[in-house]
């Protein structure tokens, strides 16, 4: 004897299981999270700048006024559904070289070690007066007369 499935049952169905799949967090990685093994190895051996590329990658950012520091900065994030991304991990290896291009320090900073900074909020006043939207539509007529 064939069994039917009834259509109300099917979407009932198809409707929990995507409801259940949409309160999964989903996991971002984005930069270049590096590998704390691969840190220790690097900090215990004397490495070029080519050593540090072929085993990290190029790097996030390189020190403005000195290319002999280089960041590798990278971060996971879990975002559910509709609200805001939350910050899960966070890294930011500093690799500094010395003169010869061999590494002369590793220094490896977490989302502990992040510091909470509060913008300035002040802002610049400036010269002119401060029109209504009335005026400036209207501000023109009678201005400009033909000679």
């Amino acid at each position: 004897m064939k069994q039917k499935y009834s259509f109300p049952l099917t979407l009932c169905t198809l409707t929990l299981t995507s409801l259940l799949y949409a309160c999964n967090p989903r996991i971002d990685v984005r930069g270049n999270l590096i590998d704390p093994q691969d840190i220790a190895a690097a900090q215990s051996e004397k490495l070029s700048k080519n050593d540090i590329l072929r085993r990290f990658g190029s790097p996030t950012n390189v020190a403005t006024f000195s290319s002999e520091r280089w960041y590798y900065v990278g971060g996971k994030t879990s975002s559910l559904a509709f609200f805001r991304p939350k910050l899960i991990d966070q890294q930011v290896v500093a690799v500094a070289f010395d003169k010869n291009g061999l590494v002369s320090k590793i220094n490896v900073y977490r989302l502990e070690d992040g510091k909470i900074i509060d913008p300035v909020k002040r802002t610049t006043p400036t010269e002119g007066q401060e029109l209504t939207f009335l005026q400036q539509l209207l501000g023109n007529l009678g201005k400009f007369t033909k000679p």
